[in-house]
Parts: structure tokens; C-alpha cells; sequence
């Protein structure tokens, strides 16, 4: 007839019996823990390369408008991106080894791989510029780039959270009594 325990006592939290009840998953290898911060940085790299295009293209629309060059910026800035994800990959090949090839990831892996080539091409001009289908593929690539977001997205937990059906609909509930409040107060007051 022992009582029942409210409070764990030492020997629980020793052994891990709490820390079981909170643990998300398997613990991370320190590759692991690096290609997941790798993984945010090409993201931001990723995105801000994505809206960089778009403000090139606006920028490079008002120059041929005018009858002027490209501003030399935008070349520095390309190289720079060019540059990032050139350490990025080499990075990637650095913690992953052999995996980068064969593993879970490989075919964004080799997918990055020719689309960074293809940017150091075009950023050492080592292509023919009168074929301007190879340049529009190049773009399109770079653009289609984008989509790795979506494979560091499903990493971020909190993301999924906020995404997730339970969050929102009490939010708009909430949001609606809110606003039904303020109307009721605005008509009547």
C-alpha cells in the first residue's frame, strides 16, 4: 500500500525517466548538429538569392529602358553569392563525405552541385553567350533552387507547430470574438 508519488523523487530524473517524457528524438552527432545549421544558412542564402534576382531583373529592366548598362553591383553581388555557395557545397562535402553522394540527400546534393557549376560558369563567363536557351535553363535552375527551402522547412519544428490545424482555428475564433467585440463597442459606445 505504498502512496502514490506527485513529485519525482532524485533516482527518476538520474535514470532519465523525465528526461524520456521530453526527449524529441535521437540525439544529434555533431556532423548532424553542423549540417543542420548548414542547411539554415543555404536557406537564408537561398531566398536572399531568390529576392536578389528579382531585384536584379527590375534594376537590369530600368537600365535597358535608359539605354545603360547593368550597375557594377549587381555583378559583385552575384559573385558573392556565387562564392557562398561554392563554401556551402564544399562545406557539405567536407561533413558528409561519401554520404554526400549516396545519401539521404544525394540528389540535392548532385542537383546543387551542377547548378553551382553552372553559376561559376556563367560568373567566369565560360559559356557561349549567344546561346540564350543555356542562360534561360541556368535561370530557371537557379530559381527552381528555391525548392530546397522546403527541405530545411520540414526541419523546423516551430514551423510545423504554428502550420499545424490546433494552432490557427482558436486563433481565428479568438480573432472573430475580438473583432465582434470592438464592433459591438464601436456601434454601441
Amino acid at each position: 500500500s505504498s502512496m502514490p508519488r506527485n513529485r519525482p523523487d532524485s533516482d527518476d530524473v538520474e535514470n532519465g525517466q523525465l528526461r524520456d517524457l521530453f526527449d524529441d528524438g535521437p540525439v544529434e552527432t555533431s556532423v548532424e548538429k553542423c549540417l543542420r545549421y548548414v542547411n539554415y544558412i543555404s536557406l537564408l542564402l537561398v531566398v536572399s538569392n531568390a529576392v536578389y534576382m528579382g531585384v536584379r531583373v527590375d534594376v537590369s529592366f530600368r537600365a535597358i529602358k535608359n539605354s545603360e548598362k547593368d550597375p557594377s553591383y549587381l555583378q559583385a553581388v552575384e559573385h558573392v553569392f556565387t562564392a557562398s555557395f561554392v563554401i556551402e557545397l564544399i562545406i557539405r562535402v567536407a561533413l558528409e563525405k561519401l554520404a554526400f553522394f549516396y545519401g539521404v540527400n544525394a540528389r540535392w546534393n548532385i542537383f546543387d552541385s551542377v547548378i553551382v557549376t553552372f553559376q561559376l560558369c556563367e560568373a567566369m563567363q565560360i559559356h557561349d553567350l549567344r546561346n540564350t536557351t543555356f542562360i534561360r535553363l541556368l535561370r530557371v535552375a537557379r530559381i527552381v533552387r528555391t525548392a530546397r527551402v522546403l527541405r530545411t522547412l520540414k526541419d523546423l519544428r516551430i514551423l510545423r507547430l504554428i502550420m499545424a490545424q490546433e494552432v490557427w482555428q482558436p486563433l481565428i475564433w479568438g480573432v472573430g470574438l475580438m473583432a465582434t467585440i470592438v464592433y459591438l463597442f464601436a456601434v454601441f459606445i
